[in-house]
């Protein structure tokens, strides 16, 4: 039951104190906003005692709050939250649906993949690359053949999501990706090969880097000739660039190593600190992140992405403001850059000011009118204006 209340909550003081008790209440108040904003606070807040009633709010009234809720419990990987999550697949509200994929890839559980080839069907286009991206995340053999099947939708981007999830499955996928270059079907051949060659060059690197730590051993007894002496002698570049190839592969800390090693050769390569900084960022070692891109403006203040990417970093340490802030120096340098608008927008979306958060998101989809994820955050904004 909803509880109203004649003062409403203060949900950033909440946030600010860690007051749990608050934000659990607040999921109870009246106002969908309020609501919202409280499952959102409690999915960045380690604690046992919000599970429970996150999983409640799946069942909200109001579809924004449950697709906050999914989002939540997604960030926190909350693993009793799978079948509920499962469940929310069959919402009516496309956003939930949507949430509820993500999630369910974030939480990482073989139990929710044969919802989620389900969900491959799915009316929502945004829906059914969500479900794609769960399964590469998943990362379960079950989910080739449905995957590979989905290269026949028409979708640009929802065959690329597909394409993606088939890489991340890697080895166990590449029989049937082989078969699938016989297919009739021209956008199933080209994805299947494209999946095939960056499979091939995964499993390259993966071996190459298991070659460098048994030659690194033995650097000290080998000629230059050696494969690691070859490695001490590398420049900057060569270390960023297999930098950038272990990010890809999602393997953060060893990445930022390599970041390191490229920037202990050359202090002013900042490309190294910008993706340094993306790394740590991805790690939730945002205030290291932040150094990173201050650093990377001070060698080159004129680096959109490094703006970009140091708002955010302040947004996800729920400053949105001074997020704002630096999107719009991004802004100033690259007023085309959808992914920016975008970012700002969401920003807004926070901070409750709905109809400037709109005409971000406008901005996003006349640079790329494709862009699922203004799309997404766009009619999630128009819900909320209507509740207001």
């Amino acid at each position: 039951m909803v509880v109203l209340a004649l003062f409403k909550p203060d949900i950033g003081k909440m946030i600010a104190k860690q007051d749990i008790n608050g934000l659990i209440k607040a999921l109870q108040y009246g106002d969908n906003a309020v609501r919202r904003r409280a499952a959102e606070a409690l999915g960045k807040i380690k604690d046992i005692r919000t599970v429970g009633p996150l999983i409640h709010a799946l069942k909200d009234k109001n579809g924004a709050v449950r697709a906050s809720a999914a989002w939540a419990l997604g960030k926190r990987r909350i693993a009793r939250a799978v079948e509920p999550l499962i469940h929310a697949l069959e919402d009516k509200n496309d956003t939930v649906r949507a949430s509820a994929a993500w999630a369910l890839g974030e939480i990482n559980d073989a139990q929710a993949v044969e919802p989620l080839i389900q969900v491959l069907e799915d009316e929502d286009k945004a829906v059914r690359r969500r479900a794609a991206e769960a399964l590469g995340e998943i990362n379960d053999a079950r989910a080739v053949e449905p995957l590979i099947q989905t290269l026949r939708e028409e979708d640009e981007d929802l065959r690329q999501s597909v394409a993606e999830a088939l890489i991340k499955l890697g080895t166990p996928a590449v029989e049937q990706l082989i078969q699938a270059l016989e297919d009739e079907d021209e956008a199933v051949r080209h994805g299947a090969a494209w999946a095939i060659e960056e499979i091939k060059e995964a499993e390259a690197f993966e071996n190459m880097k298991s070659a460098l730590k048994a030659q690194e051993l033995k650097a000290k007894a080998r000629t230059k000739e050696a494969f690691g002496e070859e490695l001490k002698a590398a420049d900057d570049a060569q270390w960023y660039n297999r930098g950038l190839d272990l990010h890809e592969l999602g393997r953060l800390d060893e990445a930022i190593e390599y970041y390191d090693k490229a920037l202990e050769l050359n202090p002013n390569n900042y490309q190294a600190l910008n993706r340094k900084g993306i790394a740590l960022d991805e790690l939730g070692r945002y205030n290291e992140a932040i150094k990173c891109y201050d650093k990377t403006l001070e060698l080159n203040p004129g680096d959109d992405r490094a703006w970009n990417n140091k708002g955010l970093a302040l947004k996800h340490l729920g400053k949105p403001e001074e997020a704002i802030e630096c999107y719009d120096k991004a802004l100033e340098l690259k007023t085309e850059e959808g992914s920016t608008w975008n970012n700002k927008g969401v920003a807004l979306h926070e901070l409750g000011r709905y109809n400037e958060a709109i005409r971000c998101y406008d901005k996003a989809l006349g640079i790329n009118p494709l862009d699922d994820y203004a799309k997404y955050n766009r009619e999630l904004c128009l819900e909320y204006l209507e509740q207001d």
